[in-house]
């Protein structure tokens, strides 16, 4: 019995010695214990998917390559422009491809395409966005004229020429950044749209007569790099020709010529004052500005072009005995001057005055004879006119009238103010 009891008790402790080494055994070889570490996929901006491009377009082949020439089948409202068309790059956008279309909502231009073509979404009148790649060179004339609910417009880097009246119309467009590379903005180019703010680029050489949008755009800047163009006072010159003032009340100086439509329909204008050293007015330069009542012209000016002041219909006299030696067609057309101011007989166009039934008398300052003033003024306006001369005294007045044999009227400065005799 204690042989039974002292063999179960040595087996009860080899078990409990061999359940001890296993517990160290395990501990010596186990992984140390160790915080997880997080693996993080390194993060990366999602990529738009590329555009599905619209299919069922008609095409018109040109040797290696292929244009757009109409909408054919396809009911897209995002347009996309097909980069190839049966394995030709497709490089163009044809003449009224897409004009009058009313589905088509968003325009993209992708691939290869060179040129949008004259009139090629004009008269898209639900289009409201436009994105035009770097291929792109050219935006044809009308290219997208009325097009009245587009409202963005995005263009391409390489973008040379916005020809004529290339966005004219688009009443919903606000707002455009012209590209870098851009050379020409041609006439009318954004006439009818609704931009108030521009900047013209460094590449920009030539912007054309209502490029922009006169009786929206609120401010104009250049690049500073620009060789061409330059701004003062809120005008656009080039040069030495002031080209287009925007909301500006005054003329900078430095200025020889004004330039064609530079000030027309401006609002802000009521008296103005021409500094010395403009040598020529060009057409239209201040038509309609209604409520220009006063004009002072330098001695430099020689030349005031067609249509100069036509319907400024509030402008009452102008001097131009300064130095002016010739007045195109319809200059003072339509305004309210009663009688101008010369110093010799000068270059008057026959329909300079035309409209102006007010105009009765002319004042002349010069000493030359002026009978051919005279007999000339019923052909400028198409009535009698008086011509006054210069008198210092009645004693005057009688001796001229007995060396010329006729009558006259007279004038004279009081208080500096150029008067007429009163009879």
């Amino acid at each position: 019995m204690r042989i039974i009891k002292g063999f179960l008790c040595g087996l009860i402790i080899i078990m409990i010695l061999c359940v001890t080494i296993a517990c160290d055994n395990t501990a010596d070889t186990a992984s140390p214990t160790i915080a997880p570490t997080a693996t993080l996929a390194p993060t990366v901006a999602p990529t738009e998917a590329p555009l599905r491009q619209s299919t069922g377009l008609e095409f018109r082949k040109d040797g290696n390559y292929v244009s757009i020439s109409g909408i054919g089948t396809c009911k897209d409202e995002v347009l996309v422009i097909p980069r190839t068309r049966d394995g030709k790059k497709v490089i163009s956008i044809d003449f009224c491809a897409f004009a009058d279309n009313t589905q088509i909502k968003k325009v993209v231009i992708e691939g290869d395409v060179e040129i949008i073509d004259s009139s090629a979404f004009r008269g898209c009148s639900n289009l409201e966005e436009v994105v035009i790649g770097d291929s792109v060179e050219e935006i044809g004339i009308t290219a997208f004229e009325n097009c009245s609910s587009l409202k963005k417009v995005t263009l391409g880097k390489n973008i040379i020429k916005l020809k004529s009246s290339a966005f004219a119309g688009c009443s919903s467009l606000e707002n455009i950044t012209l590209n870098d590379s851009l050379v020409t903005l041609g006439s009318s180019c954004f006439e009818g749209c609704k931009i108030k703010t521009i900047h013209i680029p460094a590449s920009v050489t030539s912007v054309a007569i209502d490029a922009l949008p006169l009786d929206t755009l609120e401010t104009i800047t250049v690049d500073f790099e620009n060789k061409k163009y330059s701004v003062k006072d809120n005008c656009l010159i080039k040069e030495d020709t002031l080209v287009l003032a925007v909301n500006a009340t005054k003329i900078p100086t430095g200025i020889k010529h004004i330039g064609v439509n530079a000030f027309k329909e401006n609002d802000n204008i009521t008296d103005l004052v021409i500094p010395n050293g403009v040598e020529s007015i060009d057409k239209y330069a201040f038509k309609e500005c209604i409520y220009l009542k006063s004009v002072t012209l330098p001695e430099s000016l020689k030349t005031i072009g067609e249509g100069a002041f036509e319907d400024c219909i509030q402008l009452k006299t102008v001097d131009l005995s300064k130095g002016v030696t010739r007045i195109e067609k319809q200059a003072f057309c339509n305004t309210a001057i009663s009688s101008i101011m010369i110093s010799e007989p000068i270059s008057i166009n026959f329909s300079a005055f035309d409209k102006c039934n007010r105009f009765a008398h002319i004042i002349y300052k010069g000493d030359k004879d002026a009978e051919e003033l005279y007999n000339s003024l019923y052909d400028i306006c198409n009535k009698p006119i008086t011509v006054y001369l210069y008198a210092e005294t009645e004693a005057e007045i009688i001796e001229i009238e007995a060396r010329k044999g006729i009558k006259w009227g007279y004038w004279r400065y009081v208080n500096d103010v150029p008067t007429i005799y009163e009879k």
